[in-house]
């Protein structure tokens, strides 16, 4: 009699029943600001050199002074129509000057460089307000810093309900700020001296809110990418494995679960990169916390009891910390 002897091998990972795609990046690239070049000279006492500027659009403009000589000294000032003063420097020397926000399109305004001590050629260039962007269709914006207090808008509307995330790459020997605005124009967040991988996220946008986000020069010029961290579909599952991932800071994947029986399901995480953690959250209909954990990684999850058969729930899995793919299990205990 021959006996054989039969080997079953299981796998510990499952093929996903839902793959759910990456984010995918669109790229944009923003003109140049238009940076107007006036000469002029000081040669006597007291001497006075007036230019008429009108913007082409609302917004911030820089009036900085350059090729003087190191021990010239000169005073910027600028009025508005009626001839009122509204910003003035005095003891101005190379690469300083005033800035103007909140300049409107169409008005004309007088700029005058005036003696302070010494006597210079000298050069006053203007840094114009850039034309906002619209980033609809982007997530990766590359843009510059040219001129100081430069400020860059992005008009931004949320596609859909939900977080978003915005924040800078690609710097060199540079730091802007960022700001964010409502319609309204009233601040939402506002940080200063950011760094490469940093910035700010907005959560709990409704879909159609509209808003723009400010960068703003720090310190240093150059180049920079503007990069917005969209919110995914909702994703319907049931008793499935998803296979999903976190590409950037506090990234908020939704999922819509409607019990197919009376019962206790769990929800548990695997298959996390080492330095990568999650938190869980589960909401009822109503939006209300059933329960959560917070900063866990693989074999980890929560599981709800008493759900009803037929009622749907939310489950948020949020980016603690790191960035990477991951594998959520939902199963019947």
């Amino acid at each position: 009699m021959k006996y054989f002897c039969f080997i079953l091998i299981v796998s510990s990972f499952a093929y996903p029943d839902i793959p759910v795609p990456p984010l995918t990046n669109a790229e944009i690239t923003v003109p140049n600001a238009k940076i107007d070049v006036l000469r002029g000279m000081i040669s006597a006492d007291r001497r006075l050199n007036s230019f008429l500027f009108t913007p082409s659009r609302d917004g911030l403009y820089r009036f900085e002074i350059t090729e003087l000589k190191q021990n010239v000294r000169v005073n910027v000032a600028a009025f508005d129509s009626a001839g009122e003063i509204i910003a003035s420097a005095a003891g101005v020397g190379r690469q300083n000057g005033a800035t103007l926000n909140g300049l409107t399109a169409g008005k004309t305004y007088r700029i005058q460089v005036g003696q302070h001590t010494g006597f210079s050629a000298y050069t006053l260039i203007i840094g114009h307000q850039k034309e906002p962007a619209d980033t609809s269709a982007a997530t990766d914006i590359n843009d510059s810093m040219q001129y100081t207090d430069q400020r860059n808008v992005y008009l931004f509307t949320a596609p859909l309900d939900g977080n978003y995330r915005f924040e800078v790459g690609n710097l060199k020997n540079m730091r802007v700020n960022i700001g964010a605005f409502n319609a309204e124009g009233e601040s939402l967040r506002y940080i200063t001296g950011v760094g490469n991988g940093h910035g700010l996220t907005l959560k709990g946008l409704s879909a159609g809110e509209m808003c723009e986000i400010h960068v703003g020069q720090h310190t240093g010029f150059g180049t920079y990418t503007f990069i917005i961290g969209r919110q995914k579909e909702p994703v319907d599952i049931g008793l499935d494995i998803i296979a999903d991932s976190m590409q950037y800071t506090d990234q908020q994947n939704v999922y819509l679960f409607t019990a197919p029986s009376d019962g206790r399901y769990r929800f548990e995480l695997s298959h996390l990169p080492e330095a990568m953690r999650i938190s869980l959250y589960a909401f009822d209909r109503a939006g209300s916390l059933l329960q959560y954990t917070a900063g866990v990684g693989p074999g980890r999850g929560i599981a709800l009891s008493g759900l009803s058969a037929g009622e749907l729930y939310q489950i948020h899995v949020r980016q603690y910390s790191g960035l990477g793919k991951y594998t959520l299990l939902i199963t019947k205990q």
